[in-house]
């Protein structure tokens, strides 16, 4: 996991004080740190690399580039929202924890777009830009989800 690679980190906490921990004291988990917690702006990471042959790094990272292109549009901001906790899962019975089937089978929201802000059709849990988006649009998209999903 990319956390393993981390040394440490430096933070601007909530009095506006600059600090610094190890990675050890960052709580990492799926989805979480100890960030959320203490609502720390990440300034500055250290990072620990390893040798290695630089063709074959480009290579496995081209690799894993065109897989993704499949799935998930560059014009996005990534993955909005978290995944369903297990609990999530068993509760309400549904196949995965993942927030796309959800928002794709359960909300019926794939393709749903305002202003060029749209759920894409190829990652559900993803927004593309699909021409001139503006935060206003995403938001709205955002927002207009999370209304429907605490409706169902």
């Amino acid at each position: 996991m990319f956390c393993d690679l981390i040394k440490w980190v430096e933070y601007l906490d909530t009095d506006n004080r600059v600090c610094k921990v190890t990675r050890d004291n960052c709580e990492f988990g799926y989805d979480k740190s100890t960030f959320q917690k203490n609502h720390g702006i990440i300034l500055r990471v250290c990072v620990k690399l390893k040798k290695g042959d630089g063709k074959l790094a480009r290579q496995k990272w081209d690799e894993i580039r065109k897989k993704k292109l499949k799935i998930q549009s560059q014009r996005s901001l990534g993955c909005v929202f978290k995944n369903l906790s297990n609990e999530d899962v068993k509760k309400n019975n549904f196949l995965t924890s993942s927030t796309g089937w959800f928002i794709q089978k359960k909300l019926k929201m794939t393709g749903y777009r305002i202003g060029d802000a749209m759920i894409s059709e190829k990652h559900h849990n993803f927004i593309e830009n699909v021409g001139h988006a503006s935060a206003k649009d995403y938001l709205q998209v955002i927002k207009d989800i999370q209304k429907k999903a605490k409706k169902e």
